[in-house]
């Protein structure tokens, strides 16, 4: 008998086969159960190794021994003459084929069964996040080049297709955290942490790294590079890293993907440091730090003049410039130009360097060729955020809301924890009447950024009220009082919420607090409407005027006129509507991108029914309808569906005769959570609305809704509302001095200044009030009518004053210090008069004869000879000469120049200019 025919008889054959089968299966299963209880790895090798040992002493056992009924006898004492070993062969068979089907079935389950994905995109053990890297340097401020080096490392690893990267902004919440690695992977959802530090000590940088599996805890590579500090070096290790992360989790480098690791920007350390500088201050985003990286970015193109990325950081660096008003445009926009175009000349497919053109286009009003321009950014680099971010902004310029939409969500998959996608995310979806997801936008940049958590969570607040949740939106406002008693926004809310609930002496002591801190408080117009007492706003609202000293505020004359239109007074609201239109010098306009229009709709309807009677035109009545309807249905094709706008759509039936469809509508915008069926009720055009047995039903449900909210709040425990401690202090008239100057935001000039010996002053803009203000504190100041902001004087390292911020309930708007502007020089009337005309502009890249599509302004000189531009809705700005063809807006930083072809005695062309980029209307 031969020796292997020996093993079959003794059953080694067997046992060596159902050993095999039952060490996979046992293999297969320690995957399963050792990941499901996140186990070490240690503890799968002491499995492996005791299969192995096990394989060897198994074969010797049956070789010597065979289990029998009677038990384990040696193979010598067993009679093969019996029936039994014929049995026995036929149960260890039966057990194979048991164990096959079980392999067979785990095998398909592997192949087969997709496994549920990791949070946050982490699929097959390939996701990973590159923590922060500690500064292990004896200069703490190396944490620039510590984090620059963390980036381009994380860059690196972005653009490696197999793996999916959690972004920057993503970890940096976990910079100096006491989490362990398997709580900061499962907040992440990841499976890989990649972790280190740097230590950089003269003319030598040390880099140490660990790449640590989290599910169990335990490291998968590590890695020291110690290396002289050269760009070559800096940049070679960088790509060593990355080929190690990736050779660690077993995934092939694809060609392209090779040949980008291989990429050197720069053989200078110094530009290469002088970048990081760049960049890591124009990350901050403050008008002071974008100009710092502005001075980094010149800096290290000086020292390599073909640093591609460096001109391109230049480039957008002077393009924020002229955005936060640090920088005029026709100073800035060649400068950007200039870089770009460089950059472009050395190497014209680099993805940053097409986005900066985008930026720049996009800054220049230029919006089809910024698009174009970032498209080609996104073709070389689908996983440019800036580029993705500033494309949104580009197709939403276009009223393109849809794909703006796509790209700010491209964005936010890329660095969900960035400020500027979340700040256009959560407006875009409230705009759209999504308040979920508008909400979960306004919370992130809550936990985000200390600077603005107090107007993102007064967001929040206000994304419940819209949804009809008036008892937590009153929960979230009293928080918010509890910290800020100035806050007026969360107090309007309480107010508001208060009044839908039915509970007006509420409502009502909240108002009064709101007066407090504003001599205009415009909710209190809507208390004396919903007591039906309309006389009583307009006493009101003339006394606010009075008070003010000023009548040249529209916005307070739609209120009155809206008053008086809704008490009967029709003579009043023709007055009230002939002085706003005085005031503006034009019609009202229909803007295309506002979803509430009930003022334009008020209008329509008196025009309609009495525009004749006043020396006014129905036809413009029917002209604003259809306005109205066209833009309506232009947002809502777009997405646009917040309760507003098919409130609107109710008006516009009801106007032509469809109450059952104006219920519908009315229907449409209960469900999206609108709560105020009194407004409606009392809104001319939906009278016979209103006498409906359906709007009676909608009524019903809006009260049955308001009814659940107050016993809601009739179960909460509300946070006691702070008290508004700011009262004024005395400073010398020497000190107060100080403060006057002149600010600009970009737009409107801020002017403070000393009248008569007795106080400082704030006037906005052109025809803006002079407004009294009072120091309480370092550089801070309040003005009595408005208690509920503040004006808040920012200096340099010098102690020069630099800025003033104008903050409103956590707002902020920052004002850089101007020059004064140019003085005005006399003009003869008659070359004035040349310049009367209307001038037109068509927004680059639309279709061209939509009213919306342009632009229009009307320049008229007065019998005084005072010249005036009006723009369509817009109050008329006085203009003033500072040289032949030539005006500024005092209070405004636009410049205007009149443009006249050769021989011609009128201007053919008006170029409007403001910061830099110019506007050419066309004269009609």
């Amino acid at each position: 008998m031969s020796f292997f025919e020996e093993l079959k008889r003794r059953n080694v054959v067997r046992t060596a086969t159902l050993y095999i089968v039952a060490a996979w299966v046992v293999l297969q299963a320690m995957d399963i159960l050792f990941e499901a209880f996140e186990l070490p790895n240690s503890a799968s090798r002491i499995v492996i190794l005791a299969l192995v040992v096990g394989f060897p002493i198994t074969l010797i056992v049956s070789w010597l021994f065979e289990l029998t009924p009677s038990g384990l006898k040696r193979e010598s004492d067993i009679d093969r003459a019996a029936a039994e070993s014929g049995q026995r062969g036929k149960k260890t068979n039966a057990l194979i084929a048991g164990l096959l089907v079980v392999a067979i079935v785990m095998l398909a389950a592997n192949l087969f069964v997709q496994r549920e994905p990791a949070p946050d995109g982490a699929d097959d053990g390939i996701s990973i996040a590159v923590l922060p890297f500690a500064n292990r340097s004896a200069n703490a401020d190396d944490v620039y080049f510590v984090d620059g080096v963390h980036d381009d490392i994380l860059t690196q690893l972005v653009r490696i297709g197999s793996l999916t990267v959690t972004s920057r902004t993503s970890v940096e919440r976990f910079r100096n955290t006491t989490l362990s690695i398997p709580e900061i992977a499962e907040q992440l959802g990841v499976r890989h942490i990649l972790e280190g530090g740097i230590q950089r000590a003269g003319d030598r940088v040390r880099i140490n790294l660990q790449l640590i599996n989290a599910n169990n805890d335990d490291f998968v590579w590590a890695e020291s590079y110690e290396r002289e500090l050269t760009a070559a070096n800096i940049f070679e290790v960088q790509a060593d890293i990355a080929r190690a992360v990736t050779s660690a989790l077993q995934v092939t480098l694809q060609t392209d993907e090779q040949v980008a690791l291989q990429a050197r920007p720069t053989d200078s350390i110094e530009a290469y440091d002088l970048y990081l500088l760049g960049r890591y201050h124009w990350d901050q985003r403050t008008p002071e730090s974008i100009e710092l990286s502005q001075d980094y970015f010149q800096r290290a193109t000086q020292i390599d003049p073909e640093y591609v990325l460096a001109l391109s950081g230049l480039a957008d660096s002077y393009t924020l410039l002229i955005d936060y008003g640090n920088l005029g445009g026709e100073q800035g926009f060649p400068l950007a130009q200039a870089a770009i175009d460089k950059a472009m000349s050395l190497d014209d497919a680099v993805s940053e360097v097409w986005a900066s053109l985008g930026l720049l286009r996009l800054q220049q009003g230029e919006l089809v060729e910024a698009e174009e321009a970032l498209e080609r950014a996104l073709e070389l680099d689908d996983k440019n955020f800036w580029a993705w971010t500033w494309y949104g902004s580009s197709l939403q310029g276009q009223r393109r809301l849809p794909e703006a939409l796509q790209a700010l969500e491209a964005a936010y998959a890329l660095e969900p924890m960035a400020i500027p996608v979340n700040t256009n995310l959560a407006a875009r979806y409230e705009y759209q009447g999504d308040f979920a997801r508008a909400r979960h936008h306004y919370e992130r940049l809550a936990e985000i950024s200390p600077d603005i958590e107090q107007a993102s969570r007064t967001d929040v607040a206000e994304t419940f009220f819209l949804e009809g949740r008036l008892a937590t939106a009153i929960e979230r406002y009293r928080q918010l009082l509890s910290l800020d008693a100035a806050n007026a926004r969360a107090i309007i809310g309480l107010s508001y919420s208060y009044l839908l609930l039915g509970d007006r002496q509420e409502a009502d002591v909240w108002n009064s607090r709101l007066s407090e801190l504003s001599s205009l408080n415009a909710n209190r117009t809507r208390l004396f409407e919903v007591e039906r007492d309309y006389d009583g706003a307009v006493v009101y609202l003339e006394d606010f005027l009075v008070r003010f000293g000023d009548r040249e505020v529209p916005q307070v004359f739609a209120a009155l006129f809206r008053a008086s239109y809704l008490g009967g007074r029709i003579d009043a609201a023709a007055a009230y509507h002939k002085e706003r239109l005085s005031i503006l010098n034009a019609d009202i306009a229909v803007s295309p991108m506002v979803a509430q229009q009930y003022d334009p709709l008020l209008v329509a309807d008196f025009l309609i029914r009495h525009g004749a009677d006043y020396d006014l035109d129905p036809a413009r009545g029917e002209m604003l309808v259809d306005e109205v309807y066209s833009a309506l249905s232009a947002l809502q094709e777009q997405g646009v569906t917040p309760p507003d706008l098919f409130n609107g759509l109710a008006i516009i039936e009801a106007m032509r005769g469809s109450p059952q469809t104006a219920v519908v509508f009315i229907g449409e915008a209960v469900d999206r959570g609108f709560r105020d069926m009194d407004f409606m009720s009392t809104f001319p055009p939906l009278a016979e609305v209103a006498n409906l047995p359906a709007f009676g039903e909608l009524q019903g449900r809006v009260q049955a809704a308001l009814d659940e909210e107050s016993a809601s709040l009739s179960r909460l425990v509300l946070a006691p509302s702070a008290t508004l401690e700011r009262e004024p202090i005395e400073l010398p008239l020497s000190e107060l001095k100080s403060f006057e100057g002149y600010f600009t935001d970009g737009n409107v000039i801020l002017r403070a200044q000393i009248l008569d010996d007795d106080g400082l002053v704030f006037s906005i803009g052109q025809r803006g009030p002079q407004i009294d203000v009072l120091p309480f504190g370092e550089d801070r100041f309040f003005a009595p009518q408005f208690r509920g902001g503040s004006m808040e004087y920012g200096r340099d390292a010098e102690g020069q004053i630099t800025h003033v911020e104008m903050r409103m309930a956590g707002d902020v708007q920052r004002y850089k210090r101007a020059s004064p502007p140019p003085p005005g020089v006399s003009l003869p009337r008659t070359m004035l008069e040349s310049y009367e005309g209307t001038y037109a502009w068509q927004r680059p890249g639309t279709s061209g004869d939509a009213s919306a599509d342009f632009w229009i302004g009307t320049v008229s000189v007065d019998a005084d000879g005072t010249i005036w531009l009006d723009f369509d809705n817009q109050p008329r700005i006085e203009i003033v000469p500072f040289a032949e063809a030539k005006f500024f807006a005092p209070g405004f930083i636009q410049r205007f120049e009149f443009v006249f072809e050769d021989g011609s005695r009128t201007p053919s062309t008006m170029m409007f200019e403001a910061d830099g980029r110019f506007l050419e209307f066309q004269r009609r």
